[in-house]
């Protein structure tokens, strides 16, 4: 039987992470294993409303509904996100490792931060004789930085140099962490010891520009380190001294112990993989000035990619901003999509996200993780089946048959990527597709989805504008009082039925009623009982259309006008003894204090003369109905 593994990711512009990711997906494909990769762009710093929309995505899945996890949260925010996610792990007793970061109740597969930093500080001291030395750390409660820096102080101990807290201080993994470091140190005077080591790359380049801003050189009047050995610090010159991980092998390594643990086999706590010690310019021991043709190339090839997807990107969002509506929408997005050769992606919106307002669906709170029992399906494009519903069960996560088709049984798995879809504190849904290196290891999946979430939220405005624009033309056109049509409606109704009839060579109807009485019946019995009257006629009048073309206007104060398409006095005759039924059968209810009454009269046009506007119809009608109200009493009768 397939298993079904989640993974609980961050970061995917981390070069780190993207191929640890790479190296899960290649052990996925070689034993046919399902993965469900939940990942976001929750970080270190910034928009905390921005930060739990994003984070939501790891409380979608029901994670007992799988058969293992690999947490890959390499941040200690989104870690805090996962606690109670780790409690119910341990309480299910579902197989579970933690990669990079040591959590005592869960199998680790990971680099050995502790050995891999004391070889560097001890490389610092024995090869270079470094005497003072300053850390930089990640957050203070981030496990890898703990190992880091506990590493650097036992290294300095055991060689007989004493630890100094001011020269050590943690910030985040990050650029401006290097930045801010240098004006820490610099304030205590103590910005040049013989050497830096910080916690990553990233924050050692912060601080070699620092240092270069300064008219500082590296490694001349200082040496600085990093951890990770990625392309950013190789390239930098000079090159940075760091950590290599071995990330592919550990998202191999990560998978296949987890699949093992799935079958009962037992491992260690911690399984370490391979690191090694990468010495660069900025330590001495070596330039990389001799491969700076090559890094050159590297660069140009990189910065080249970079404007590529950045044009990339800004068509998407160009064609995607102008949508007014989502049939609108779509179309853009699969011929995007197929331009960025993405087969399988995959819109899921919360139920009551774009339901209109008369929906059952409109009032619907979200789960306490921002989504709905049921998504809906709003966009699906796939090479599998197109599912045959339009919700699927938050639970069920992926729509039937989403997804690439294998012939082949023994390699038919999925690798699915599942992302939040939110804008200004709002959490929308979330999107899915097939895991693809090349589409989302160099962040621009993150721009992608950003300008999805941005067009959605156009799309729904638009249509909140169109909402109340309707609501605002009903005012302008309905009768406050009854709620039929008022005299305003003649132009945007009235006026295009003549029109269209007379094209189509149809009879239009317009029959008009005048109360009886209306002023005595408000002299004998009050204004509310006049008022009753006239709600109770145009009730009478509306319910007593011929078809749905017919429309009822309330044209004066006791006056009525139905117009719609007719074909015969018959219809006609039928219209006005309905009406007089109704008004009949009312009468008996004795609700009302005295008799409701009616004058009717109609007239319905000649197709063959079309030559008359929509004036002279209703004034031919209101002749019509005068005539017949000469011929009653002028009296108000009291209901017995």
């Amino acid at each position: 039987m397939k298993r079904r593994i989640i993974v609980f990711s961050t970061t995917w512009n981390d070069e780190h992470v993207g191929r640890v990711l790479s190296g899960i997906k290649q052990k996925a494909d070689e034993t046919n294993t399902d993965v469900y990769i939940f990942n976001n762009y929750g970080g270190f710093e910034g928009d905390e409303k921005f930060n739990e929309c994003e984070y939501n995505i790891f409380d979608l899945p029901q994670i007992e509904l799988f058969d293992g996890v690999l947490i890959l949260s390499n941040n200690a925010h989104s870690l805090n996100r996962l606690n109670h996610i780790i409690e119910k792990i341990i309480k299910n007793e579902i197989p579970c490792i933690s990669i990079e970061q040591d959590i005592e109740e869960l199998h680790f597969v990971g680099t050995d931060n502790y050995k891999a930093m004391y070889e560097l500080v001890e490389h610092l001291i024995e090869k270079h004789g470094c005497k003072t030395l300053n850390y930089i750390g990640g957050p203070t409660e981030h496990p890898e930085n703990k190992e880091r820096k506990r590493a650097f102080i036992d290294a300095l101990t055991n060689h007989g140099i004493i630890p100094e807290e001011k020269r050590m201080k943690d910030y985040y993994f990050t650029y401006d962490s290097g930045i801010k470091a240098y004006h820490y140190f610099k304030e205590s005077g103590i910005e040049i010891p013989d050497a830096v080591v910080c916690a990553n790359d990233d924050t050692a380049l912060g601080y070699a520009d620092m240092l270069t801003e300064h008219g500082y050189k590296v490694p001349d009047d200082l040496i600085i380190t990093g951890f990770d050995n990625s392309s950013l610090g190789r390239e930098y010159f000079p090159g940075i001294t760091s950590v290599g991980r071995s990330t592919i092998e550990l998202g191999q390594n990560s998978l296949e112990e987890l699949l093992g643990l799935i079958d009962g086999k037992e491992y260690p706590h911690a399984t370490y993989t391979k690191h090694k010690l990468c010495v660069n310019g900025s330590c001495g021991c070596m330039s990389n000035l001799d491969d700076y043709a090559e890094i050159l190339r590297e660069r140009s090839h990189k910065n080249r990619s970079i404007m590529h997807s950045r044009w990339k990107v800004n068509y998407f969002q160009k064609n995607l901003m102008i949508c007014h509506n989502m049939e609108e929408l779509k179309s853009a997005l699969y011929r995007e999509l197929f331009t960025l050769k993405v087969e399988d992606f995959c819109i899921l919106t919360n139920e009551n996200e774009f339901a209109e307002e008369d929906s059952p669906s409109y009032n619907l709170k979200p789960n306490e993780n921002g989504y709905t029992e049921r998504m809906q399906i709003l966009f699906e494009k796939t090479s599998g089946d197109y599912s045959p519903s339009t919700y699927v069960d938050t639970k069920q996560i992926i729509p039937y048959g989403f997804g690439s088709k294998s012939e082949d049984p023994d390699h038919n798995n999925h690798v699915f990527a599942i992302m939040p879809m939110h804008l200004n504190g709002n959490t929308m849904g979330y999107c899915i597709f097939e895991y693809d290196s090349t589409v989302v290891n160099n962040g621009d999946m993150f721009y992608y989805v950003s300008v999805l979430n941005s067009a959605l939220e156009n799309i729904k405005q638009n249509n909140r504008i169109r909402e109340l624009n309707h609501k605002l033309n009903n005012m302008y056109v309905r009768d406050a009082m009854t709620g039929i049509y008022n005299r305003f409606a003649l132009k945007s109704i009235g006026e295009p039925l003549l029109k269209e009839n007379f094209s189509n060579n149809k009879k239009t109807l317009f029959l008009f009623a005048d109360m009886d009485c209306l002023k005595k019946l408000n002299d004998t019995y009050g204004h509310d009982a006049g008022d009753m009257a006239i709600k109770k006629l145009s009730e009478i009048i509306n319910d007593s259309r011929l078809n749905d073309t017919c429309f009822c206007i309330r044209y004066g104060g006791d006056e009525f006008l139905m117009m719609g398409t007719c074909e015969s006095d018959k219809e006609a005759e039928l219209i006005k003894e309905k009406i007089e039924n109704k008004i009949s059968d009312y009468n008996k209810t004795n609700q009302l204090p005295a008799t409701l009454s009616a004058s009717i009269g109609y007239i319905i046009t000649d197709p063959k003369n079309p030559g008359y506007d929509i004036d002279y119809y209703i004034s031919r009608a209101d002749e019509m109905m005068y005539t017949i109200k000469k011929s009653r009493k002028n009296v108000v009768h009291k209901n017995k």
